[in-house]
């Protein structure tokens, strides 16, 4: 019986290892994201202030974006990843 509760706990704590690895690059991603985006409307606000146009807030937003979608795929890849390797 004491073999079986240290053999769960393990899985348990490879499973928290896998959830923690993937959310934190995910974390990181989201992170990035709203910085990003925060930039994106800065520049909007100073170029409507200003009077001028341009694509540049476009581009910070578009590669928030990016950011986002890659970073959520690789967060969730690592998770998978590890869950296959530990299991």
């Amino acid at each position: 019986m004491k073999f079986l509760f240290w053999d769960i706990g393990g899985y348990i704590g490879r499973l928290f290892l896998a959830i923690l690895a993937g959310g934190g690059i995910i974390l990181v991603a989201a992170i990035l994201f709203f910085i990003l985006w925060d930039k994106a409307d800065i520049l909007k606000e100073e170029e409507e202030n200003k009077g001028v146009k341009s694509s540049l807030p476009m581009f910070w937003r578009a590669l928030a974006v990016i950011t986002g979608v890659i970073g959520g795929i690789w967060g969730i890849s690592a998770f998978i990843d590890l869950v296959r390797f530990f299991f």
